[in-house]
């Protein structure tokens, strides 16, 4: 638990950080909700912030981690939650089974993506352009991804890519993260549409 939600920082903190420095942000009941950061974080108006490098760990009530990143970003943080925004520029999304140490684990999902909205709202993280999905399963190419979270961010409800754009490949046995994975992936047909995670 947080002894000190991020909801007591004041803003100019915001500014003045830098690399490796990172603002946590408690839930409800004390657990730790949100982390982020980035190389450089400037303020804007109504609670924008402009994000160099940014990347942010959203921690669901279940365990399950969503971790992003990119080049640049643009997020509204009132009270130093991030509430939307959108990513720019060699975007990373991993998802994180329960018990599993982002800094040493494997991810059970990685999305590359050239950008993704991210809306707390209504629980979306959003990608209208080409994307590529991996899995220890299979890897899948496609355009309009769609990642929707329960109304109270503890789980992931469905992920969706709406079209293909190349055939789906199964690892046999491969693999997420194996060197040779290309070796051993088999095309498969049919559609990817709406396939709930």
């Amino acid at each position: 638990e947080l002894d000190d939600p991020a909801t007591t920082i004041e803003r100019d903190v915001l500014s003045g950080l830098r690399e490796g420095a990172s603002v946590q942000v408690a839930g409800s009941d004390g657990s730790l909700a949100q982390e982020y950061g980035a190389a450089r974080i400037d303020p804007l108006p109504d609670a924008w912030v402009r994000m160099r490098r940014p990347w942010a760990r959203l921690y669901g009530g279940d365990g399950r981690l969503v971790e992003l990143e990119a080049l640049d970003g643009t997020m509204r943080v009132p009270e130093q939650a991030i509430e939307s925004g959108r990513l720019e520029g060699e975007v990373a999304i991993r998802i994180f089974e329960p018990g599993v140490d982002p800094e040493e684990g494997v991810p059970s999902v990685v999305i590359d993506a050239e950008d993704a909205e991210y809306d707390s709202v209504i629980g979306e993280i959003r990608s209208r352009r080409r994307v590529r999905l991996e899995s220890a399963d299979a890897v899948f190419v496609g355009e309009d991804l769609r990642i929707v979270l329960s109304r109270d961010g503890a789980r992931i409800e469905r992920l969706t890519v709406a079209r293909a754009l190349e055939p789906i490949r199964i690892l046999s046995g491969a693999g997420l993260g194996s060197t040779d994975r290309r070796t051993s992936a088999t095309p498969a047909t049919g559609a990817a549409e709406d396939r709930p995670a």
